[in-house]
C-alpha cells in the first residue's frame, strides 16, 4: 500500500503562537454542526464574510492579493482557451458527512464528497465505477495529547484497469 508523506521547514515560532494557533483549530473541529444526514452545515455568507474581514484584521488573508489572483487565473485560462469558471460556477463543492460514531470520537468515520448544485453526492457513480468514497477515520482526538485522523483514498487504478 503506497503511503504518502510530506515535510516542510517552517520558521520558529514563539511556543504561545503555536498554542493559540492549535486551541483555535481545535475550537474550530469542535464547533462543526452537522445536519439531519450528517452532512457539515456550512456558515452562511454573512458569516463568511464577517470570518474573511476577521482574517484580512489579523494578517492572515490578503483580499487584494487574492483578487489578483484570481484575475490573473482568469486571464491565463482565457488565453489557454479554458474553462474560465470556478469550481462554485461549475455548480459543484466538495462537503464532509459524518457517516459513523460521534463528531471527533475515535473510530467515527467521515466521507469526503463532491455534491451536485441540488446537494446530492456524485458518490454513486463512484461506485458503479468499483471504488469506495474517499474517508477521514479519527484513529484518537486528544487536545491535550495526540490527534490523529486517517485519511482513505480511493484506489483509481483498480478504477482505471477493471478484473
Amino acid at each position: 500500500m503506497p503511503r504518502l508523506t510530506h515535510a516542510f521547514d517552517v520558521c520558529a515560532v514563539d511556543r504561545e503562537v503555536v498554542a493559540r494557533t492549535v486551541a483555535a483549530a481545535h475550537e474550530v473541529a469542535r464547533s462543526c454542526r452537522f445536519d439531519g444526514r450528517g452532512w457539515l452545515l456550512t456558515p452562511d455568507a454573512p458569516t463568511r464574510e464577517r470570518l474573511t474581514r476577521r482574517a484580512e484584521e489579523l494578517g492572515l488573508l490578503d483580499r487584494e492579493a487574492a483578487q489578483l489572483r484570481e484575475r490573473e487565473r482568469i486571464a491565463e485560462a482565457e488565453r489557454a482557451g479554458r474553462d474560465v469558471r470556478t469550481a462554485a460556477e461549475r455548480a459543484t463543492t466538495t462537503a464532509l458527512q459524518l457517516q459513523t460514531g460521534r463528531h471527533l470520537a475515535p473510530r467515527s468515520h467521515y466521507l469526503v464528497a463532491e455534491l451536485s448544485a441540488e446537494g446530492v453526492p456524485l458518490e454513486p457513480r463512484y461506485e458503479e465505477e468499483g471504488w469506495s468514497s474517499t474517508g477521514l477515520t479519527v484513529t484518537s482526538w486528544d487536545e491535550a495529547g495526540t490527534c490523529a485522523l486517517e485519511y482513505a483514498m480511493p484506489d483509481a487504478s483498480a478504477r482505471a484497469n477493471p478484473p
